[in-house]
């Protein structure tokens, strides 16, 4: 059986695709490792291409420079924050789903390098990296603050908590527990940690400190 010059065109065209979108992946999750042990300007080049075992030519292929790389993996990292937020069941209450996407959040923190490198890079971006930084902490913020507001409309909400405040307080609770447990045993901890301080999150849910009056 004879294949066709443009089927084999095809094919190769295929594999080769498939190959360059392995290597993307692998670089990012490399990307992570490194950038999720080292701050930005101790992050080098060389050593992403060595954790994910490819030249490191192939980095400025896919990416472009270091900063190029930084700023995919923000947006990676926003894209699994934003999974996780969507992933709650309607199901349950509101408030069930903001104390399940905090304790899976801490979960997937736990095991994920790209959302470790992500919650670093968005604490301590680069100059060149703010404006990208900031859009992963806004969007969990609103995320968080919509649940609050469903949870008002469905009762499982203290009916005059501040929608804003308390998100930021979920989200500062999140980002500080989350930095103890990264600096002192590399997020291990961090799961059961987060299982703790969903009970503060609950207590707030249900008796906020920060209240809207009338």
């Amino acid at each position: 059986m004879m294949i066709r010059g443009d089927r084999l065109g095809s094919l190769g065209s295929r594999e080769g695709n498939a190959r360059g979108e392995r290597t993307r992946k692998a670089l990012l999750e490399a990307a992570g490792s490194v950038f999720a042990g080292a701050q930005y300007g101790d992050a080098r080049l060389l050593d992403i291409s060595t954790v994910a075992g490819v030249n490191a030519g192939l980095i400025h292929f896919h990416f472009g420079n270091k900063e190029d790389l930084a700023a995919e993996l923000l947006n990676e990292y926003r894209s699994r924050i934003d999974a996780v937020f969507a992933s709650s069941s309607y199901e349950v209450s509101a408030a069930d789903r903001i104390i399940r996407a905090f304790k899976e959040l801490a979960r997937v923190i736990a095991s994920d390098p790209i959302l470790q490198a992500g919650l670093s890079l968005s604490l301590l971006p680069p100059a060149a990296l703010a404006k990208v930084s900031q859009a992963p902490t806004a969007a969990w913020r609103e995320a968080a603050a919509v649940m609050v507001r469903e949870g008002i409309e469905d009762g499982s909400v203290h009916p005059n908590a501040d929608p804003e405040a308390l998100a930021s307080f979920i989200y500062d609770l999140f980002v500080g527990a989350q930095v103890i447990s990264g600096t002192s045993n590399q997020w291990t901890s961090f799961p059961d940690e987060a299982e703790r301080l969903a009970l503060l999150v609950q207590a707030q849910l249900k008796d906020p400190v920060w209240k809207i009056e009338g």
